[in-house]
């Protein structure tokens, strides 16, 4: 088997699929696939995780290949093929996909190139549109990924595999759910961010909460460009909201699954989604998800059993189900129960693993896959959408100004309650 390099566009940036690649790194390590992190540095990312000696670790340096332009491709490629040969997945960025694009026209016979589709969201089909040359096999992370990605590119719809993630699941669950008497924790963590994740959206939340007297406390994991606009909404509902809402900042992986068995609820408010990883960690430790409906949740939460879905932006419904669950811990708990067992049935990474070990076969299976010297290796224009990440570029882009943030919540508050 030849090594497999992830790579991170985004650096040690916050993220699913960061989190996602370097686990998928350590565990293909264990199985001695020889991984690859190709980490694209971040200066504003303050964040050294540790990677073990048995990975090995590529540094580039230069502009976020979010934001590349076609000579920084040139510099992307001289430090890809240290990887050489390796099986690519370059994740989620045109600069990424185009310095893999570069390699193939030296190195086409030594490397194989796996389009992973993570997010069910214009710019990732366009991006894999593109690049449709050089991919020989794509993966989408959920059914509606799949059918929006066959409709796409109908030509390659034999070479789309449809595979959600893994994730670290125990196989005895040892935790326990609030008591009945105890405020029931909720939590959320991922990206503090208005694009894809809107978090504000957990400003209306916690006042549908407060309305109904309930005893609560709701935990906050991450960090992001409008956590800033998140704080100032919960602040303007007053000193309860303080006292029953926690920031604890990003939190390292490998302490993640304490802060799942921690909590009694997840919730997830987002516009779309791939299929949540977050939202499968939680589960995996049994804590009951509630979580908008979005790719990925109808093959994964089935509704009243093991998990909650509520419409887009409706607040009001998710404040119910969450109310519902604290008035009946033991419900709480047979969900949490279930929630635990559905992943580990469905999504164990080591399942995922095997699974991904036979893909990389596969793909080396296939005929080597040269990039067309007539086509250019960035798109003429960007596409779609830009990406979710970088977390603090983008976020740069789209920060609100007070009184904005002022009037988004106002909006908030008129559509919860339906005005």
């Amino acid at each position: 088997m030849r090594p497999v390099c992830f790579v991170l566009p985004d650096g040690h940036g916050l993220g699913g699929v960061t989190g996602w690649s370097i686990d998928m790194a350590r565990m293909t390590a264990a199985r001695q696939l020889e991984p690859v992190l190709i980490e694209h540095v971040n200066p504003d990312v303050a964040w050294d995780q540790h990677v073990e000696g048995c990975i090995r670790h590529i540094q580039c340096d230069g502009r976020h290949p979010g934001w590349a332009e076609p000579q920084d491709v040139e510099h992307y490629f001289l430090t890809y093929q240290q990887a050489l040969p390796a099986t690519f997945v370059p994740n989620y960025t045109e600069g990424t996909y185009a310095a893999c694009a570069r390699a193939s026209r030296e190195a086409a016979a030594d490397m194989r190139v796996l389009g992973f589709v993570h997010t069910d969201q214009p710019y990732y089909y366009d991006l894999v549109e593109h690049y449709d040359p050089l991919i020989s096999l794509l993966v989408a992370v959920s059914d509606e990924v799949a059918a929006s990605l066959a409709a796409r590119l109908p030509h390659r719809a034999k070479d789309i595999r449809v595979k959600p993630y893994g994730v670290d699941v125990p196989e005895a669950l040892a935790r326990a759910w609030s008591a009945p008497a105890d405020p029931l924790h909720v939590a959320f963590a991922g990206r503090l961010v208005q694009e894809q994740k809107n978090i504000v959206r957990i400003v209306p939340l916690v006042r549908d909460l407060l309305d109904r007297s309930l005893d609560f406390r709701l935990t906050i994991a991450g960090s992001g460009s409008d956590e800033a606009a998140l704080r100032e909404g919960l602040a303007e509902l007053g000193p309860e909201a303080l006292d029953k809402v926690e920031f604890v900042g990003r939190i390292a992986q490998e302490k993640m699954s304490q802060f799942w068995r921690e909590a009694d609820v997840s919730i997830l408010v987002s516009d779309y989604e791939g299929t949540s990883i977050s939202m499968l960690e939680a589960m995996a430790n049994g804590c009951v998800p509630i979580v908008t409906d979005v790719s990925g949740t109808r093959a994964t939460i089935e509704d009243g059993r093991n998990g909650f879905t509520v419409p887009v932006g409706d607040m009001r419904s998710m404040a119910e189900r969450i109310a519902e669950l604290a008035a009946s811990r033991d419900r709480l708990s047979e969900m949490g129960l279930r929630a635990h067992s559905f992943v580990l049935q469905r999504h164990s990474i080591r399942d995922y693993v095997d699974w991904f070990e036979g893909l990389v076969q596969e793909a080396w299976q296939r005929s080597p896959r040269t990039w067309p010297d007539d086509r250019p290796l960035m798109p003429p224009r960007r596409c779609g959408a830009p990406p979710p990440t970088p977390i603090t570029l983008w976020g740069r882009c789209i920060r609100f100004s007070g009184k904005v943030r002022r009037r988004l919540g106002r909006a908030e508050r008129s559509a919860s309650e339906g005005e």
